[in-house]
């Protein structure tokens, strides 16, 4: 019996001329991001994959991935992210960030059936993330404003319900270069050395260590980068010129 590391690809080529290669089931569209999570607690994964402004859902089986539903934003949008949030009871909330042609950002939260989307909250004002903040390291949602011309506000804050939305509530303690998107939290260890750790990915592409008291203990020689998907902001004097910065 054949065994592959990742049953949706395949050896194709003349391996011993050695130009083979790895493909994949072909889509449509360009994926800009990718979400897996039970949306609707039947114990099964779904596949949630993103492109400028469709949100596509996704079985897996048999080798094949067959496409359950899909949800589209306004034309006006362009969609950066998506992320999720599993709950006990209910379903499963997938959160897309967007922004509107005058990059404002508009966020949204839909939930999945295992056929068709729902979305239960737009139009939040908001970029949002899911991060595991301690000391549970439980999934929490969390948002940062924008500040035009620069990308953010300052203050990175845990998203509570209210009503039909979702509002700031406590402020997470971290440095100046950390931004909603940019950071983890890496839990203790057993040893004194293992202590927790937060890392940040700084505007150079470098990985930043803190400790809990979010003083500074190393930094990467190597810069890492993990997205292609950028917004314009203007960091400088007005019309001295606008710059590119991808997300992370």
């Amino acid at each position: 019996k054949e065994v592959y590391l990742n049953p949706q690809f395949r050896y194709s080529g003349a391996t011993a001329e050695g130009d083979s290669r790895l493909r994949s089931q072909a889509l449509p569209f360009s994926a800009i991001g990718l979400e897996v999570v039970d949306s609707n607690n039947d114990g099964r994964n779904e596949i949630f994959l993103l492109d400028d402004r469709k949100v596509y859902a996704y079985s897996f089986s048999g080798g094949q991935a067959k496409q359950l539903g899909e949800f589209s934003f306004p034309m006006t949008s362009q969609c950066l992210s998506i992320r999720s949030v599993p709950r006990a009871s209910g379903l499963a909330w997938i959160i897309v960030n967007t922004v509107d042609a005058t990059g404002v950002p508009l966020a949204s939260v839909l939930t999945f059936d295992g056929s068709s989307f729902r979305e239960v909250m737009s139009n939040i004002k908001y970029y949002l993330n899911v991060a595991n903040l301690p000391p549970s390291y439980q999934p929490v949602i969390i948002g940062q404003e924008a500040q035009p011309p620069r990308l953010f506000k300052d203050g990175v804050s845990e998203m509570i319900p209210q009503g039909n939305t979702l509002v700031a509530s406590r402020r997470v303690a971290l440095p100046s270069d950390a931004n909603v998107f940019n950071f983890t939290y890496l839990p203790a260890g057993r040893g004194e050395r293992d202590a927790e750790k937060l890392v940040v990915l700084s505007k150079e592409e470098q990985l930043r260590t803190y400790s809990s008291k979010l003083a500074r203990l190393a930094q990467s020689s190597e810069r890492y980068s993990g997205s292609a998907v950028g917004l314009e902001i203007d960091p400088s004097m007005p019309g001295l010129g606008r710059e590119t910065v991808t997300m992370a």
